[in-house]
């Protein structure tokens, strides 16, 4: 491919990511509430961003940059979407043009990269159909399906800033450094769901070159296992622990399975090892917990690494068959489109429900803590309009056991006025019954976190509103159509 059909499908990608932010923005004044995946308006609220900041979370820091400088979360899902199907891009061509020599080729490998992990999205009924039989079967807890409601890159701030992480450091390895130091450098800072399979793949190649390609392999799998039994055990907080799962149990890697069956496509002697490497690096993920004996929704390796995995064998493989290289570009389009027609239509109808009047937006600026919406993902998304601004009484964001503590107590008692004042709407209903859960659990009996290993649960709060200390608070209610 050319440079100028590259570029015109980078422009086409970028088009297409922004283009229901910047149409809400132009019928509401500047104001935008948007999401891709369903917890974004949770990473990218403020208060959240503060504790969720941490050494494998840079995105987390960043979010709470930019709130600072008086960014809204809304804005800034715009600003990184477009930032990132940019960047993203861009990167990889570069890196794989050093790497390769083949300019052209380049630019098929970085638009396959960037195309072609949106085949795994649930909006391709067959993958929907897979997902769905897989997660109400007992196969769930053996192997390891990616459960992609939203391009990965565009799910901000991770792992969409972790992804641009690494693919600046592979491009800094391989065009700059001529060595490896710049992925070690930045993979403890990147999203354990990117840094895992990635840190297995760079010490992969880097004991290659001592050692046999078995022992080479055998070794980075355990060095990866050791790290994550480390990481499990002086890490992670008390407030996370008991949503690791007890397991030294195997896993089938969906996405590694096909990337090993992109092998047989042919790929040129010397970049062999390199595919092997990468294609076995979801299956790596998702069986670390045979030596660190922990696992936590195993289906985000597949997501946020295995899709890309699958994609980056098929580009190794497509230089060697010529008559097959437009094949999976088309099909990645055709996906990357239809998934962008998704999120405008879905934000589009989300939010014609409510419209941000004055009164809305007032109240949001000045006591969001008593704005009721009966509508639970308006009440979260609404949280992005203004910078810095605390969630509403049904927001989900303060359902994370990180953060739980500081709001339960608000949410007993909203959810003792609303009960009193609107018993019978159904949305409200809806929105308490999800949260009450989330409240109550975390995301302990959340099925992609269990895949049904785990034998207790504890319970992190107590929704009772009889508990509420205080006189149920007067809420401004908004009512969704």
């Amino acid at each position: 491919m050319g440079n100028r059909g590259f570029y015109l499908l980078v422009a086409l990608a970028v088009a297409a990511t922004i283009a229901y932010p910047l149409w809400q923005a132009w019928h509401t004044g500047g104001w935008i509430c948007y999401q891709n995946g369903y917890d974004e308006t949770t990473y990218l609220s403020y208060r959240f961003s503060l504790v969720a900041q941490a050494v494998t979370r840079p995105g987390s820091c960043l979010v709470t940059l930019l709130h600072r400088l008086g960014v809204p979360g809304g804005w800034q899902n715009l600003a990184l979407d477009g930032v990132a199907v940019v960047a993203f891009p861009l990167l990889v061509r570069a890196g794989w043009h050093r790497w390769s020599g083949d300019e052209r080729w380049a630019n098929l490998a970085a638009l396959l990269l960037l195309l072609l992990p949106l085949a795994f999205l649930t909006i391709d009924p067959p993958v929907r159909w897979l997902f769905q039989a897989n997660q109400d079967a007992w196969t769930l807890a053996w192997i390891n399906v990616p459960e992609l409601h939203t391009p990965p890159l565009v799910r901000t701030p991770e792992p969409q800033v972790s992804l641009v992480l690494l693919s600046l450091a592979v491009w800094a390895a391989v065009a700059r450094a001529r060595a490896a130091w710049p992925v070690y450098l930045v993979l403890p800072f990147l999203y354990p769901f990117v840094s895992i399979p990635a840190a297995f793949v760079a010490l992969a190649l880097d004991l290659r070159r001592r050692l046999p390609e078995p022992a080479a392999l055998a070794g980075a799998f355990a060095a990866v296992g050791v790290a994550c039994w480390g990481y499990f055990h002086f890490l992670i907080g008390p407030k996370l622990a008991p949503l690791l799962v007890d397991s030294h149990l195997p896993m089938v890697s969906f996405t590694g399975c096909l990337a090993l069956a992109a092998l047989g496509l042919r790929v040129a002697p010397g970049q062999r090892f390199l595919a092997v490497a990468v294609a076995l690096a979801p299956w790596v993920a998702c069986n670390q917990q045979l030596l660190s004996g922990h696992l936590a929704q195993p289906d985000n390796f597949e997501q946020y690494f295995g899709c890309f995995a699958a994609a980056f064998v098929v580009a190794l493989a497509v230089r060697e068959r010529p008559a097959w290289r437009w094949m999976p570009l088309v099909v990645g389009l055709v996906f990357f489109l239809r998934a962008s027609q998704v999120v405008f239509t879905t934000n589009a109808a989300t939010n014609a429900r409510l419209p941000l009047t004055p009164e809305l937006l007032s109240a949001l600026a000045t006591d969001p803590a008593h704005v009721a919406i009966n509508d639970m993902i308006l009440a979260s998304t609404v949280g992005m309009l203004h910078a810095r601004q605390a969630p509403t009484a049904l927001a989900m964001e303060g359902t994370f056991p990180a953060v739980a503590d500081g709001y339960v107590a608000g949410y007993r008692c909203a959810k003792r006025r609303i009960l009193l004042d609107h018993p019978l709407d159904p949305g409200f209903a809806m929105a308490l019954r999800f949260l009450d859960a989330a409240y109550t659990y975390g995301s302990q009996d959340y099925k992609m976190n269990h895949i049904g290993r785990r034998s207790n649960v504890v319970i992190f709060q107590d929704v009772d509103p009889a508990r509420c200390e205080s006189d149920a608070p007067v809420l401004r209610y908004f009512l969704a159509r």
